[in-house]
């Protein structure tokens, strides 16, 4: 009743009373993985509002600052970005709405045959505010053309952008975030990965394969 899901009862006979033990101790146990569930939904749930309001703000910021006040051009992609990731929250939301789907197994994916260099492009652009108020720079090295892969556009842009973000958040002021991008002729596979590059350090932040 406190949330102590962890201290099982150890209660051998009668046998009535040792199966309602067993019973309370799988209930227990269950109770905790739904503990657990929670708050790793809500974790994900708030890195997912987090990231498209922060890009909202920094290009709002940016707007009101008037630092793109005589580039027309700039000041119209960053009015871009912010209805962009204002569909994107309302995106969210809406997946927060289908939880029950996801539960029942029933989560719908649209796959179609793509070119994932638009989306890596796409998402560069979008989190550009937020790198430029750190200093970031963000470079994009991928080949002219890479093979078309089968995806789910929206939700690997999701996942992009999740890597994305989370580069931004731990590179340090003046640092770099490169975007790469290969083909794995091997293994048949675009592999997309994420540098994070310091001042005299220089590692892999991420990576995943389509």
């Amino acid at each position: 009743a406190k949330g102590k899901f962890g201290l099982p009862l150890n209660i051998s006979t009668p046998p009535d009373i040792k199966e309602l033990a067993v019973t309370f101790n799988t209930m227990c146990e269950r109770l905790e993985e739904l503990d657990e569930m929670k708050i790793e939904f809500i974790s994900h749930v708030s890195h997912q509002l987090r990231t498209p309001l922060s890009a909202g703000d920094a290009a709002s910021c940016l707007l009101l600052e008037g630092v793109f006040l005589h580039a027309p051009d700039k000041q119209h992609e960053l009015f871009s970005i912010i209805q962009e990731e204002c569909e994107r929250l309302i995106r969210s939301v809406n997946r927060i709405l289908d939880l029950s789907s996801m539960e029942a197994g029933m989560l719908d994916y649209q796959f179609v045959t793509s070119d994932i260099i638009p989306i890596l492009e796409r998402e560069m652009i979008k989190l550009a505010p937020l790198a430029q108020r750190k200093n970031i720079t963000i470079k994009l090295d991928i080949p002219d053309s890479l093979p078309a892969v089968r995806i789910d556009e929206e939700r690997i842009a999701q996942v992009v952008e999740n890597l994305f973000g989370n580069a931004l958040k731990f590179t340090a002021d003046r640092g770099m975030i490169t975007m790469l991008a290969s083909e794995n002729t091997e293994k048949g596979l675009v592999q997309v990965s994420f540098e994070r590059s310091e001042e005299h350090t220089s590692e892999l932040q991420s990576r995943f394969d389509l």
